[in-house]
């Protein structure tokens, strides 16, 4: 719920006209306060309304990106998630992406939020990024490697 709130007031606040009221010294708090409500409207419990006006009051809506991420790294941690991406050269199956989250989740003692996209500039395997752990098993990055070992001799 506040992962979606939280959500919906950063789109608002990274929208150009927005941050340029919220630059703009001459918006008073209270219109910023109507103009994000607005935007928020029914999705915005009364709790995130009053973070809205608290903010606004002590001049800190541009923090609000930087409060998203604390929260979601802080639920993460507390649910014991980590959101994991996999970038492959080719779309991986059902049963490719099980067996990256099963071994992600014994590696990591948490569980796996799994993202997928492909990149085909990597011209074989894969690049995994969970946290601060990044695997390469990419055809890309074994090229590298090995360009930097020749480069040794």
């Amino acid at each position: 719920m506040w992962s979606e709130m939280l959500g919906i007031l950063v789109a608002a606040v990274q929208q150009r006209e927005v941050a340029g009221m919220i630059e703009d010294p001459r918006v008073t708090r209270e219109h910023l306060v109507r103009t994000l409500l607005g935007i928020g409207g029914d999705r915005l419990s009364v709790q995130a309304q009053n973070l809205v006006r608290l903010l606004a009051e002590k001049d800190r809506l541009a923090v609000l990106p930087e409060m998203r991420q604390i929260y979601e790294e802080m639920r993460a941690e507390a649910e014991r998630t980590v959101e994991a991406e996999v970038v492959s050269a080719q779309p991986l199956t059902a049963e490719q992406q099980q067996r990256i989250i099963d071994m992600l989740r014994v590696r990591l003692q948490r569980e796996i939020d799994l993202r997928v996209r492909t990149d085909q500039s990597l011209l074989g395997g894969a690049v995994i990024h969970a946290g601060d752990l990044v695997i390469d098993g990419s055809a890309r990055g074994q090229l590298a490697r090995l360009a930097a070992t020749l480069g040794q001799v």
